[in-house]
């Protein structure tokens, strides 16, 4: 069953804002939409994947191929990758995934442990 979308967590606007800020330049042209976005888990799997719902009048990103931002980063017992999304001129979702067989659920990466990568 689908979750109903609810407004950002503090926490998720943190890891959006470092990703877009750690991004090409271009990216930051999204920072606006995370006033506007809403978002919901989109996994059952435990991870805080979240997917983002973005009103109709938001403006438009151009962005030709769409964007992917990748980070790598520690939430204090996991080491996880992060994977933002965006296409058709919108956020579309935040992947959370770990490394390895972890069986629990698990949250965001801090801050302080995040890298860009690929």
């Amino acid at each position: 069953m689908e979750t109903p979308y609810r407004p950002l967590s503090d926490r998720e606007r943190e890891v959006l804002v470092w990703l877009l800020e750690h991004g090409p330049s271009e990216a930051t042209n999204f920072l606006p939409q995370l006033d506007l976005i809403e978002a919901r888990s989109s996994c059952s799997c435990g991870c805080p994947s979240v997917e983002f719902s973005v009103p109709v009048d938001a403006p438009f990103i151009h962005s030709p191929q769409g964007m992917r931002l990748h980070a790598t980063g520690h939430t204090g017992t996991d080491e996880v990758g992060v994977m933002l999304t965006a296409g058709s001129g919108v956020l579309s979702d935040l992947e959370v995934y770990t490394y390895g067989g972890v069986d629990h659920a698990f949250g965001l990466p801090l801050l302080e442990t995040l890298r860009p990568t690929g």
